[in-house]
Parts: C-alpha cells; structure tokens; sequence
C-alpha cells in the first residue's frame, strides 16, 4: 500500500472545495492519490519486500520485441551482366535493393528507447562462379540491412563465389561448393530512434541468374 499524506483535508459539515478534492486524487507533484497510478517510487516500499524484481514490473515496460520468418525459400532471378532480369547490373543505383519478405518488419515504439537491437538469420546460395564473381562488372549477390529506408552500410554482406572452375582451381569446371552457402546471422543496434512507427528489412540485390534465400527470422528487441 502507497503512503500517502493528502495534502487537502475536509471537516464533517462543511463545505468541500472541488479544487482541493482534485488535488487529493490527482497531483503527482504531492503524496496523494495519484502515488498508486503510476507514480510509486522506492519511499512506498516497506522494508520486508526486499528487491525489485521482474515480477513487480508491468511487462513490456522495459522492454519488448518481435519477431517475423517464412519459411519457404524465396528465389530471385538477376541474368547476365548485360541484361540482368531482376535488377540493373550498377549496385549503385537508386532504389535497386529489394526487401525480401519475411525479413522485413513494421513496428511500433511507445516511448524513446535508449536502444533498439536487430537480429536476423538467413541462408543464401547462388549461382556466381569464380570467373564471375571476378569479371567485369562482376555478377554478385548482396544484402544489405535497411532502417526507416536508410541503408546501413556497416550491416552490407557481399555473398561469395558458390562455383569453382578450371581457371580457379584443380576442380572440373562448374563445381558446386556446398560449404560457400551462407547461413548469415547478423545485428545492428539503434540509439537514436524515437517513439512512433518504425521499418527494418533486409534488402537484396543481385546479377546473378539465380539467388535463392530462406528466411528464419528478422527480430527487433526495444530496451528502455
């Protein structure tokens, strides 16, 4: 129970103020009423409590999160380094990364946070070879991390060579290497978001005939 001094007393018989009654319930600034909606501090704890612990806070009021997945795998079609079906072969272009759905989300902050962490887990494979990966303009898969439309370069992967040929190695042409796919587990984190409606995706861009991606999920965890 909240230890409350009402600043306002009233005496049988008399005429109460409506002002004073208002302030018995309602100003934060004082011991009333208003201790017991969201205004208890330490000076309201007896001693036998002991320590402030999960239980006695609200959930999600210091944190909170969500996470989206698919589980289907997802193919994106790029073409040859002239042509390219899916995206031009110019990385630098604008507006050329697509999210990739399942690795993308929408959220919700209700205060400003002091951080906000981004997690995802994805496996790729394509169809680059070395001598691709190595021509010019060279064919090649990238992802990169998008927050409120804003690229982050830091958070940017450039998938390897899948394929080794002849000129690249003792192996026979077209050789499939199983251990070049990439389960890519990454995170960025955000101090500087504010309360209100908030986007991040991972965003692919590709020259190569074939990149084919399978999303385990895309999380983001608020921390007050």
């Amino acid at each position: 129970m909240a230890v409350i001094s009402l600043p306002n007393t009233f005496a049988d018989g008399s005429t109460a103020s409506s002002d004073d009654a208002m302030e018995n319930f309602y100003d934060p600034s004082a011991s009333t009423f208003e201790k017991v909606n969201g205004h208890l501090d330490n000076g309201n704890r007896i001693a036998t409590w002991g320590d402030v612990n999960f239980q006695h806070i609200r959930p999600r009021a210091l944190s909170s999160g969500e996470m989206v997945g698919k589980t289907e795998p997802i193919d994106f079609l790029g073409g040859d380094s002239e042509a390219s079906i899916f995206n031009p072969k110019d990385e630098d272009l604008p507006n050329i990364y697509t999210p990739i759905s399942g690795a993308s989300i929408e959220f919700y902050l209700p205060d400003d946070p002091t951080a906000v962490v981004f997690t995802w887990q994805i496996f790729i494979s394509t169809d680059v070879s070395f001598t691709g990966k190595n021509a010019t303009p060279p064919i090649q898969t990238n992802l990169l991390f998008f927050l409120d439309g804003t690229s982050v370069p830091a958070a940017k992967r450039a998938l390897p060579f899948m394929f080794l040929n002849s000129g690249a190695s003792t192996l026979s042409s077209g050789t499939y290497q199983t251990k070049r796919q990439r389960n890519y587990s990454g995170h960025h984190i955000a101090t500087n978001l504010t309360a209100g409606w908030h986007s991040a995706s991972l965003q692919i861009w590709a020259s190569a005939n074939l990149s084919r991606v399978r999303v385990r999920n895309m999380k983001y965890i608020r921390l007050k």
